[in-house]
């Protein structure tokens, strides 16, 4: 199943994307540039996973001892690297489907015609006993926060939208507030 999303990702995407040829991702500890050659890549590829030919130069990256376990796939045009995608994982159950809804739903509600123009940032942030990931997604007129914790007695997931007028002094400090300070739903009982 996941198979079948990252290469149905793959053949949307890759009919007409934009790609900056300085650009990377590690599979496996294998550094994979765009426009580097097939014939470098592909044997470091080989010597820790299991090749598969989707097509004519584009191949799905899998465990050896688990082939329907996709890690990665790679394309290549005119024998350069031009995409490649690397699985994250993949999660399961309701709380997990209703949290992607939710995300879903909030940055679908902040298009613009077709488009969502987006800044994406990072924090940490730490307390005693407990400490946070902040992964903000800054859109014109909202910001959806992620907080990932790394507490014991905590919720391991929350995500909060806020909306802020860019006349409002805290705006600019509204990704710093977010990155430093624990909302309620986050903070362990």
């Amino acid at each position: 199943m996941r198979a079948c999303f990252l290469i149905a990702a793959l053949l949307v995407w890759s009919a007409g994307a934009a790609i900056a040829e300085s650009t990377e991702i590690v599979i496996g500890g294998v550094k994979a540039q765009l426009g580097m050659s097939e014939s470098d890549l592909m044997p470091k590829l080989g010597e820790l996973y299991a090749v598969n030919v989707v097509r004519p130069g584009v191949y799905q990256i899998a465990q050896k001892e688990n082939a329907e376990m996709t890690v990665a796939v790679v394309e290549f045009r005119e024998g350069k690297l031009t995409w490649a995608s690397r699985d994250l994982g993949a999660y399961e159950g309701e709380p997990v489907s209703r949290f992607g809804h939710a995300l879903f739903a909030a940055v679908e509600a902040t298009k613009v015609g077709d488009s969502v123009p987006i800044r994406i940032s990072t924090d940490q942030a730490k307390t005693p006993g407990y400490a946070v990931k902040v992964i903000t997604l800054d859109f014109p007129d909202r910001k959806i926060v992620l907080y990932v914790g790394d507490g014991t007695d905590s919720i391991d997931l929350s995500m909060e939208e806020i909306v802020i007028s860019t006349d409002s002094p805290s705006y600019q400090g509204a990704s710093t507030q977010a990155a430093t300070s624990i909302p309620n739903d986050v903070a362990s009982d």
